[in-house]
């Protein structure tokens, strides 16, 4: 496994390994709504989809152009040779087989795209859906990414995620029954009445959902770590304003992120060590410096305690 050196098992350090090259993520939109925003469902009360998704103008069109445009900005900075398609807003597993199809193959058709990966939610997974999707993974390298935040069932119900711990539950294990080659959990740090034992408890149950792969295979499992960020105009926003709502500043996120990672098995991937949102939209926490200071910062906490990913796993 790459990264053995590191304080954890980092993706880029995976997808050199395995593809042998340099390989960037390139964000694409279907321009679809989340199911849980439809219907005069208000979402999530942490969600505000404007802030987490690519700027306007690089989401024009469709998904090859967008792709095409992607690709062409990072070969001309010099950042990668191969490129993950990655249809990042929305729920993209939600429609009839048949659209959902002809996308996903749009994406793998674009010069360059050497995976395709698919975020969606975990009730978004019909046997229908799944059936494609382990077929396209006999020719093609798939990657579906979840939106699970929490294992525990009274922070979904708080959340208002619009599924339970037990459809999580039941779409990893289904994701892990096909042939797809790699599975991203997303998971929410520091979530309103959540402890550290809670996260702990969280991702435990996740990481022991996995299956391994013979040597050489990529990994099955992958993590995606956010912390608590709360943007305006959401209910979330309101419940923080009314104090009821604490959100962790950047030393104590560091102190957690590293504590969950030291129980979380070497073998999964870390795409990501901290959620990052337009300033214009975040109302906390206002953390000092850019993104990659505050990954450095969290790689420090790893140094200065003389610790790393897996150190306290009991598998």
């Amino acid at each position: 496994m790459s990264g053995r050196g590191e304080a954890y098992t980092a993706l880029s350090g995976c997808l050199r390994e395995h593809f042998g090259m340099r390989v960037w993520r390139v964000a694409v939109s279907r321009h679809k709504e989340c199911p849980n925003r439809m219907g005069g469902r208000e979402g999530c009360i942490f969600c505000l989809p404007a802030a987490y998704e690519p700027a306007a103008a690089l989401t024009a069109g469709s998904v090859r152009e967008q792709l095409e445009r992607g690709i062409a900005r990072y070969r001309a900075r010099g950042v990668a040779e191969g490129f993950v398609a990655y249809l990042q807003s929305g729920s993209n597993t939600y429609g009839s087989v048949e659209e959902l199809r002809a996308v996903y193959l749009e994406a793998l058709a674009v010069r360059g795209v050497v995976a395709l990966s698919i975020a969606t939610r975990p009730d978004c997974l019909p046997a229908d859906v799944l059936s494609m999707l382990d077929e396209l993974s006999g020719a093609y390298h798939i990657w579906v990414e979840l939106g699970i935040q929490s294992m525990h069932e009274r922070t979904l119900k708080a959340l208002d995620r619009g599924h339970s711990a037990e459809c999580s539950a039941q779409a990893i294990r289904a994701l892990m029954g096909t042939r797809v080659q790699h599975i991203v959990a997303h998971m929410i740090l520091g979530l309103p009445g959540e402890t550290i034992e809670d996260m702990h408890a969280s991702m435990r149950e996740v990481c022991m959902l996995r299956k391994e792969r013979g040597e050489g295979a990529f990994p099955r499992l992958g993590l995606k770590l956010h912390h608590l960020q709360v943007m305006r105009g959401t209910r979330l926003e309101a419940a923080w304003r009314a104090g009821e709502v604490e959100v962790m500043d950047l030393d104590e996120y560091a102190r957690v992120v590293v504590e969950v990672l030291e129980r979380v098995p070497r073998d999964v991937v870390i795409h990501r060590l901290c959620g990052e949102a337009a300033r214009e939209y975040l109302c906390a926490p206002i953390w000092p410096g850019d993104r990659l200071a505050h990954v450095a910062r969290i790689r420090d906490e790893f140094r200065v305690r003389g610790t790393w990913q897996g150190r306290l796993s009991v598998e």
